[in-house]
């Protein structure tokens, strides 16, 4: 919940407009990685342990949808992490072309979401290579 402002409150913050793109050019520090098992982990030992993640999962769907969602993350400076079947981005590239460009992070959901742990091995790595083309 936001905190009580002590400004005046006739004051307004400008709000972008959802057709203004946040540069992709500004450099992020990255204080993360994935290690070889799937974790996140610091990159500095200073920094916390644990760490939440928000994700988006199933896409990429809609464009206005989207837009949204990432104008809400600009917003708060915020990245999440998009992860995408590979039949929806065959219907729709340009999503995630928009999502990659708006600085946000694409994550491999397979080509349909079956659920590769119980999938032959050789069915298994065959999805995953469909969803990479």
């Amino acid at each position: 919940m936001p905190e009580p402002s002590t400004e005046d409150s006739t004051a307004t913050e400008e709000e972008p407009e959802s057709s203004e793109k946040v540069s992709t050019e500004e450099k992020v520090e990255k204080t993360y990685h994935m290690n070889e098992n799937s974790y996140i982990k610091p990159n500095d030992e200073a920094s916390p342990n644990k760490v939440v993640l928000l994700t988006f999962d199933d896409g990429p769907k809609e464009e206005k949808m989207i837009t949204s969602l990432i104008d809400t993350l600009d917003k708060h400076n915020a990245k999440a992490i998009f992860f995408v079947n590979g039949y929806r981005v065959k219907s729709h590239p340009e999503l995630l072309k928009l999502i990659h460009e708006r600085g946000q992070i694409v994550g491999n959901h397979a080509w349909d979401h079956e659920d590769l742990k119980k999938c032959p091995t050789l069915r298994r790595q065959n999805r995953l290579q469909m969803s990479k083309k």
